[in-house]
């Protein structure tokens, strides 16, 4: 959806239809989400990972991190900087901190195949905020340090309402591990505790750890050392 929006937005066509039915579909989740019962951590990364895809476009986030080489990394980066100037983007960094909340309160033994996934895409989603965000602040003005800390994957929905509507305060990941906030102009201290969140369940010493985590692991290491 989010995909779509940038490139109907560029050519000025459809633009009413799509936002009509991201706002029907944003709707609905939400209903969804205040009139079930307790949703299961397993749901909640669901319907968090849902909500991720309506406000980023992940393809382009993929093809910027190099998946299909330098050409098409390069093509990707214009509606990208774009992108992260949006309410949108905040709304999406919003949900990829829940998905990571949600999958810290997993039973050990399910932190594995879909929900190691939606961990990966949440981590694509900060990584590529976080080093956008990086790159452009570095040939422009600095960061203004002394605005508040919004931790992403927290509870406080008033930061996050401030954050994403006002664009005040600094997007950050609680550590799992240390529960330490670290910034995601920090790249390799966020793509640091996504690895541990998924390292974390599995006994990585005896190789138990299952292949699917273990390639996922290995994916956001290669983020981490491309943007040193």
């Amino acid at each position: 959806m989010s995909t779509l929006s940038i490139k109907s937005s560029i050519k000025a066509n459809n633009s009413l239809i799509l936002s009509s039915r991201y706002q029907e579909l944003t709707k609905q989740l939400e209903d969804f989400r205040v009139s079930s019962p307790p949703l299961s951590k397993g749901s909640e990364i669901t319907l968090e990972l849902m909500l991720v895809h309506l406000n980023a476009p992940l393809d382009d986030i993929q093809l910027f991190a190099g998946i299909e080489g330098q050409e098409e990394a390069r093509s990707a980066y214009p509606a990208l900087r774009e992108w992260i100037k949006t309410s949108a983007a905040r709304q999406s960094l919003w949900h990829a901190g829940q998905v990571l909340r949600a999958a810290e309160g997993l039973p050990k033994a399910l932190l594995c195949n879909f929900n190691a996934i939606a961990v990966y895409h949440a981590g694509l989603i900060l990584w590529g905020y976080g080093f956008l965000k990086r790159s452009m602040a570095s040939s422009s003005t600095p960061t203004d340090n002394s605005q508040s800390i919004v931790v992403l994957n927290g509870n406080d929905s008033l930061s996050a309402r401030k954050f994403i509507t006002l664009n005040r305060g600094v997007p950050s990941i609680r550590n799992p591990r240390s529960q330490i906030n670290t910034q995601l102009s920090d790249i390799s201290g966020v793509m640091d505790g996504l690895v541990h969140l998924l390292q974390a369940p599995h006994d990585i010493t005896d190789g138990s750890c299952p292949p699917l985590v273990g390639n996922l692991v290995q994916l956001l290491e290669g983020l981490r050392s491309a943007t040193r």
